[in-house]
């Protein structure tokens, strides 16, 4: 059997997907710039395809940020 990559990741797994702390991913959730997470039961996961999507959305630096609607 070859290897499954995970579609939900925890906050972990989804702050080091994206590069950044536990701290700093709550902070960038808090305030809308990454996605909220979502709910099996009590358990909280974040998609990883919603993650690609809001890291997209993060300005590059030395460049305008974009105004996402």
């Amino acid at each position: 059997m070859g290897l499954i990559m995970k579609r939900g990741l925890n906050k972990e797994e989804a702050a080091t997907y994206v590069g950044i702390s536990k701290t700093k991913f709550d902070d960038l959730v808090s305030d809308k710039r990454m996605p909220p997470p979502r709910l099996a039961d009590t358990k909280t996961i974040w998609d990883i395809r919603e993650l690609d999507d809001f890291f997209e959305r993060l300005p590059v630096k030395g460049e305008k940020q974009k105004l996402w609607y």
